[in-house]
């Protein structure tokens, strides 16, 4: 396909996207940033008097596709969860790698009762995005925190400490580690965290964590 149709490829789809714009739900969920913390999206980077149609093609679609997503922020601050989800939905299939546009539309899912369709769309990221931290960590905590499933949540994050990640995603760790009865490994994952600079909260719960492991005995661990 000649790249310049990739243009015209992403005009059809926010089109249709906002054809499809419902309603906003009734039910208001808490506030949550949808800035773009994540990788910025990058221009062609051609030099100025030798720009290919691919290169400025390129540059078109990864500007679109950042005001789509940079725009969520109006849309949400009005209530408007619906057309966030949607122009989510738009800008993961230009751009597969953009983490925080699924988890911020899957926290908006599930933030308005329908935990079915925010579970099926963090999968969806995560199929894209095997490689790194962020995606096993969302679905970590969506099995955690909002299913109550601490043990549905472990192989999600413990595939995510095998990456870079923050001090959070171990804390995580260990917190289902403890609730689904594992207390050595919760220990080793406090431990671990413990060690990450700055992680107060780490040094406080492995003394917790210990002084458990004693009052319990090895032999009910």
């Amino acid at each position: 396909m000649h790249q310049l149709s990739r243009f015209a490829a992403a005009i059809v789809l926010i089109s249709n996207a906002t054809i499809v714009l419902a309603a906003p739900h009734s039910a208001a969920p808490a506030k949550r940033s949808f800035s773009n913390n994540g990788a910025a999206y990058q221009s062609a980077g051609a030099n100025p008097g030798r720009v290919t149609d691919a290169q400025a093609a390129n540059a078109i679609l990864a500007n679109t596709l950042n005001d789509l997503f940079s725009g969520c922020d109006k849309h949400f601050d009005h209530g408007e969860y619906n057309h966030v989800i949607n122009m989510s939905r738009v800008v993961v299939q230009g751009d597969p790698h953009n983490v925080e546009a699924y988890s911020n539309a899957a926290w908006l899912l599930w933030s308005t009762d329908r935990t079915a369709s925010g579970l099926s769309f963090l999968k969806q990221g995560l199929a894209a995005n095997k490689n790194n931290f962020y995606m096993y960590d969302e679905l970590g905590q969506f099995y955690w925190l909002h299913l109550h499933k601490p043990a549905l949540a472990l192989p999600y994050y413990e595939q995510a400490v095998k990456y870079p990640c923050p001090m959070l995603t171990w804390h995580g760790l260990a917190h289902c580690y403890e609730l689904t009865g594992h207390l050595r490994k919760s220990e080793a994952a406090w431990a671990h965290a413990s060690k990450i600079k700055g992680d107060l909260i780490a040094v406080v719960q492995l003394k917790r964590i210990r002084a458990l492991i004693a009052h319990k005995g090895s032999k009910h661990i």
